[in-house]
């Protein structure tokens, strides 16, 4: 039915030097005196070229990224990665400095201050919070739309991404690329949830999204708005019984810990969006543009990569926690959903779902 693409792979290598020293086999060997100065002299120059390189680096355009979640979070330590490959570029004049843990307000409030110039950038946790501004973004919210992350990956990476930067750049943000949340799971301290009749009557940490809301109300479900900073004392107070997000989500801010029941769900794939403010991206010039731009590819690979390598680890480490893990049936939770298909499709129309659809395997 439908066609799978292999997403591009970027490497990157770095060379690194190094001085050895001479010695003898009775002790250190003593230089002439015109060695010695040639020694001292390529001493001094290799010093100078050191102070010169991190000079270089502290004069950078600092562009500050800001993001929701702890510093164990994959995105995080993608953002580093992402750094190290701007200071390591002897030709780029910009660096960026990263503020984790949600410092300059929530997700909604920090795409807003991006919009305005009084932030520099932010890694966002999907696209969901542009749906009050562009509703079409909302394609990020429909529930089962990608089965796999290959699918999502190669979607974003293609057409289908180059289709919502056009979309998002369109609110007042430049989108960079897209990195990943990963697949949403449900978790709460009522039950375990294997079908839709199992969601009633819980209360669910959501953000304040439409379609987000609408799900939860469709499988019966209460759906309480809450900043990501404030779910970890809500779970652990009973001011709300549950919440979702990936797995990385919940490992990073240790929701683990206050929670019985981790239920499979996948019901929603959430990319992560890197953006930073226009007027910000069009003073820089053109090259550093273009080395911002594949760092941020190093950084999206880096993302994934730690999300596939850690998930293993993360559930087992929920286990160890005294986290009860169950499969749901995925097949009656999109029966339930598909609702939610049909409120987007008559607001939104089809482009996105025939772009995404290109990338499904049938």
């Amino acid at each position: 039915m439908f066609k799978k693409k292999i997403a591009l792979g970027l490497a990157m290598c770095m060379g690194l030097a190094s001085v050895a020293g001479c010695s003898s086999s009775s002790g250190t060997e003593t230089q002439a005196p015109a060695a010695q100065e040639e020694t001292q002299a390529a001493q001094e120059g290799e010093e100078g070229g050191d102070a010169a390189q991190a000079a270089d680096v502290s004069d950078r355009k600092v562009i500050r990224i800001a993001h929701a979640n702890g510093t164990t979070w994959p995105g995080h330590v993608a953002l580093e990665e992402m750094k190290e490959v701007l200071d390591s570029n002897p030709d780029c004049g910009v660096t960026i400095e990263i503020l984790p843990n949600g410092v300059l307000g929530g997700e909604n409030e920090v795409l807003q201050q991006v919009m305005l110039g009084t932030a520099d950038g932010s890694l966002l946790t999907g696209m969901g919070f542009w749906q009050g501004i562009e509703e079409r973004t909302a394609v990020d919210e429909l529930p089962f739309f990608f089965q796999t992350k290959e699918e999502a990956r190669n979607a974003y990476d293609g057409k289908f991404g180059d289709r919502l930067k056009e979309i998002l750049d369109a609110t007042g943000v430049k989108t960079i690329n897209f990195w990943e949340s990963g697949f949403r799971h449900f978790t709460n301290n009522i039950r375990p949830i294997t079908v839709p009749e199992d969601m009633k009557g819980i209360k669910f940490r959501s953000y304040q999204g439409e379609y987000r809301m609408a799900m939860f109300d469709a499988l019966g479900a209460t759906a309480v708005p809450m900043a990501l900073t404030e779910v970890f004392t809500a779970l652990q107070q009973g001011t709300v019984d549950g919440q979702e997000n990936p797995l990385a989500m919940i490992d990073a801010n240790k929701f683990y810990e206050v929670q019985k029941y981790l239920s499979m769900s996948g019901h929603i794939y959430n990319t992560s969006t890197l953006i930073v403010n226009p007027t910000l991206w069009e003073s820089l010039s053109a090259e550093d543009q273009q080395a911002f731009q594949e760092a941020a590819v190093v950084g999206s690979q880096e993302c994934r990569r730690l999300m596939d390598e850690q998930e293993e680890e993360m559930l087992a480490r929920f286990e160890e926690a005294g986290v009860e893990i169950n499969e749901v049936d995925k097949d009656a939770f999109r029966e339930a959903l598909q609702p939610i298909y049909d409120k987007y499709i008559e607001a939104c129309g089809d482009e996105l779902i025939v772009l995404a659809q290109e990338y499904m395997e049938e």
